[in-house]
């Protein structure tokens, strides 16, 4: 398994590297998986990895939707305020 390279993947990943760039919540499910391989996939964005554990599938999709719910409503509410007050812009 190669996981692709935060370069690589273009506008899904945003162009930047970690969990923070990534738009959409990577949960990946596996039998196994090398270390080597677990550190790629975090490094380009996994927010968890589930060996085996099928039962943690739920509870871990199920936070993963909070989190980008309370995502998307900060980068709206930054959003407004910046466009609001062109001053405070990055």
């Amino acid at each position: 398994m190669r996981a692709r390279s935060c370069q690589s993947a273009g506008a899904a990943g945003g162009g930047a590297c970690g969990p923070q760039a990534t738009i959409f919540p990577v949960i990946v499910l596996a039998r196994r998986i090398a270390d080597d391989e677990l550190h790629q996939l975090m490094q380009a964005g996994a927010r968890d990895v589930i060996i085996k554990a099928v039962g943690r599938l739920l509870p871990a999709v199920e936070r993963e939707l909070a989190v980008a719910h309370e995502r998307r409503a900060w980068i709206e509410t930054r959003e407004a305020c910046t466009s609001s007050n062109p001053a405070t812009a990055p």
